[in-house]
């Protein structure tokens, strides 16, 4: 009987824990809680903590951001200015920040030799503009892209 309950236990515990994740994560193409718990995303609450492993920081993000990104791109990321609008970047790169870090180093010769049709795409479009280049390490490339994705 007390194998019994402990694995009960188990399942509950890890039934709740899924269903908590479940409940923060944004959805996609779903209307029923595309925020997350409290209008946040499940790998930040807002507050400058990541709650899983391997995803960044917004609040250093956002003094990379301001540092960095928002003499071309706005602040709302749902706006064009000189750059294009970053809302929904990180889906767009099917979440590779390995990609990403090698975009924001030298976007000139990345987009030069990509054939990502979308890329190629923002290329023409905004070819007189797009000139990054950073020596970012992938920490904070996860902390810029955990900010933007925070802030619409």
């Amino acid at each position: 009987m007390k194998d019994f309950l402990n694995i009960v236990y188990i399942i509950v515990g890890v039934s709740a824990c899924l269903f908590l994740y479940l409940l923060m994560s944004p959805t996609q193409g779903n209307s029923i809680n595309p925020r997350g718990l409290c209008g946040t995303t499940a790998k930040n609450l807002g507050c400058g903590i990541s709650i899983f492993p391997g995803y960044g920081n917004p609040k250093e993000g956002k003094k990379l951001f301001r540092n960095n990104c928002a003499q071309c791109h706005d602040k709302s990321m749902t706006k064009d200015m000189t750059g294009p609008a970053l809302s929904g970047s990180m889906k767009r790169w099917s979440r590779d920040t390995t990609q990403l870090q090698l975009y924001f180093s030298n976007s000139p010769a990345y987009l030069d030799t990509t054939t990502d049709l979308r890329l190629i795409e923002l290329r023409e479009n905004w070819k007189p503009t797009l000139s990054h280049k950073f020596q970012l390490s992938m920490q904070e490339v996860k902390d810029i892209m955990s900010y933007v994705k925070g802030s619409y």
